[in-house]
């Protein structure tokens, strides 16, 4: 499949780890003091329905299903209450990482940014609250994520603008 729902190949993929209060919990970890970022590069995006391919060095490929937040033109230093005007809209995205090798690099780079690590869509929604929209992933059918952007320790609206600065 292919991302002709986007109106142009993404030129930056920037993402948020650890920002639901839940996993945080789950985790055992303290609640961030501000966003914690991290980047995929564009040859990871592929669309909904293409092959991710597994890297010969992992044995653990998993899955993290995301709200993605579409930015329709370029922008810095926003605020929150300007964030929406930049917004084209949000669609699904697939947060795919190697787990062996982000635990053995004690970092998030290489096991975030392999080719077809970043599944999007299939389209584009703009009649959502994107800060109370459910959040669920599924296996060969079987559920294996379950939870709500409400959980967010940020909101869209202060990652955005975070991101932007």
């Amino acid at each position: 499949m292919s991302l002709s729902f986007l109106k142009q190949q993404p030129t930056k993929v920037v993402l948020v780890g650890l920002n639901y209060r839940d996993h945080a919990k789950e985790l055992k970890m303290p609640l961030p003091e501000e966003p914690i970022l991290f980047l995929k590069p564009p040859t990871a995006v592929i669309g909904p329905e293409d092959y991710i391919i597994y890297p010969e060095q992992s044995k653990r490929v998993d899955y993290e299903a995301e709200l993605a937040v579409v930015i329709k033109d370029k922008c810095k230093d926003i605020e929150p209450d300007e964030v929406m005007e930049h917004v084209e809209g949000f669609t699904c995205l697939n947060d795919v990482t190697a787990r062996d090798l982000q635990r053995k690099d004690m970092q998030w780079t290489r096991a975030k940014s392999f080719d077809t690590f970043c599944p999007v869509g299939p389209k584009i929604v703009r009649d959502i609250e994107p800060n109370n929209v459910k959040i669920q992933s599924f296996l060969n059918g079987e559920l294996r994520q379950d939870s709500n952007t409400s959980n967010f320790i940020f909101n869209v609206e202060e990652l955005v603008s975070f991101t932007s600065k």
